[in-house]
C-alpha cells in the first residue's frame, strides 16, 4: 500500500487515512504470516520459501515501525503548533503530555 503526501492543513483527515493505512498493512502483515505457517505446517513450503515470507513480514514490521515515529512526530508537532489548552486541529486540547491521536 502507498502512501503520497500532500501538504493539507486538514488534520483530522490525514490522521484518518494513517489509520486506515495502519489498520490495512497490519490485515495484510497478518495474513502473511498466517499463510506462511500454514503452509509450513502442512509440509506445503520449505525453508527458503518460508524464509521469503519472513522477509516481507519484516519489511511490513518495518512500515509499521516508521508510521508508529511518523504518528510521534505529528503528535509533537501539533503540540508544538498550539500552545497548552488550545484546541487543535484534531480536536483534542493540548497539554504539557497531551498527543494527537492517530
Amino acid at each position: 500500500m502507498a502512501l503520497l503526501f500532500t501538504r493539507t492543513s486538514e488534520l483530522p483527515t490525514l490522521l484518518g487515512l494513517l489509520k486506515r493505512r495502519r489498520e490495512a498493512v497490519l490485515t495484510m502483515r497478518n495474513g502473511i504470516e498466517a499463510e506462511s505457517r500454514a503452509l509450513r505446517e502442512a509440509g506445503q513450503i520449505g525453508p527458503l520459501d518460508a524464509a521469503m515470507f519472513r522477509r516481507r513480514v519484516m519489511q511490513l514490521d518495518a512500515d509499521l515501525a516508521w508510521q508508529d515515529e511518523l504518528d510521534h512526530t505529528i503528535a509533537e508537532t501539533v503540540a508544538a503548533e498550539h500552545p497548552a489548552g488550545e484546541q487543535n486541529p484534531a480536536g483534542t486540547i493540548t497539554g504539557p503530555t497531551a498527543e494527537a491521536a492517530p
